[in-house]
């Protein structure tokens, strides 16, 4: 019995593990769903394990792209191109978070940052 509850419970934690990260990078999260946001953007800044951050205007959330700055991205450029420019940023919420995972960026009828594929 005692081993067909580690089996069993070893089995729960994998399938939610694979439900979770497979639902993020398909942009849509099993704890949370994409939200999105317009605003002008008041400041670009490098994060934890390379993450690039966005904050908007009077938004008070924090936004970021997982891993920008080891991918392609570079701040002076981001910064010279989309400081104080309207964005549109579609993101993963979990709950009331206080921003999220970006998965698009988009800045008019272009699109900056896209993990949808």
């Amino acid at each position: 019995m005692k081993g067909f509850l580690i089996i069993a419970g070893i089995f729960v934690v994998m399938a939610v593990s694979y439900a979770v990260l497979t639902g993020i990078s398909n942009g849509r999260a099993i704890l949370g769903h994409t939200e999105t946001v317009k605003g002008r953007v008041v400041s670009i800044y490098p994060g934890p394990s390379y993450d690039v951050g966005f904050i908007l205007e009077g938004d008070g959330h924090i936004y970021y792209i997982n891993r920008g700055l080891q991918y392609h991205f570079k701040l002076k450029e981001l910064r010279g191109a989309y400081m104080g420019k309207e964005l549109e940023i579609s993101y993963v919420s979990f709950f009331d978070s206080k921003g999220g995972h970006i998965n698009r960026i988009r800045f008019g009828d272009s699109i900056v940052y896209n993990e949808l594929r």
